[in-house]
């Protein structure tokens, strides 16, 4: 009894101080990041998108958001049908489907590439650059997409 347990007991703790590596590593890999940012965009919307913004992203973020209080782009909006077709692309936007097609990392950059389909019509990939920033992984850049699948009529 006492030599079976001289060679479990160093195993169990070999076990668990190695799916506590893995654990972490998971946890701290940018593409958990990237799971948490989206789903807090969509338990918050645009608000849980900030938090997982470097500091340039969120000025970047915040400039936009200045735009459109703007009088000047608010009366363009509204000309538009502004208010309309932005609550509907709100709701629209539950309908993306994201997948992460590729990720290249290094230690303190990574790029993602994510496919995203909306009901088969409009379909493509984004690129997402994200650093390292202290000691979690934040977005950095969003490339324009590039477009597969653009389909206006059934």
């Amino acid at each position: 009894m006492k030599k079976a347990l001289r060679i479990m007991i160093p195993l169990l703790l070999a076990a668990a101080v190695l799916g506590g590596i893995f654990l972490y590593g998971k946890l701290h890999s940018p593409e958990y990041a990237l799971l948490m940012t989206g789903m807090d965009i969509r338990a918050q919307g645009i608000e849980g998108l900030k938090p997982h913004l470097t500091d340039e992203g969120q000025a970047a973020l915040d400039s936009l958001t200045a735009l459109s209080d703007n009088g000047l782009a608010a009366a363009a909006l509204s000309l538009l049908g502004g208010r309309e077709a932005i609550e509907k692309l709100k709701t629209e936007l539950a309908s993306v489907r994201w997948d992460l097609r590729d990720m290249l990392k290094g230690r303190d950059q990574s790029r993602a590439i994510l496919h995203f389909s909306y009901r088969d019509k409009v379909t493509g990939t984004l690129t997402v650059s994200m650093v390292r920033e202290s000691g979690g992984w934040k977005i950095s850049g969003i490339d324009f997409p590039d477009f597969e699948t653009i389909q206006l009529t059934d």
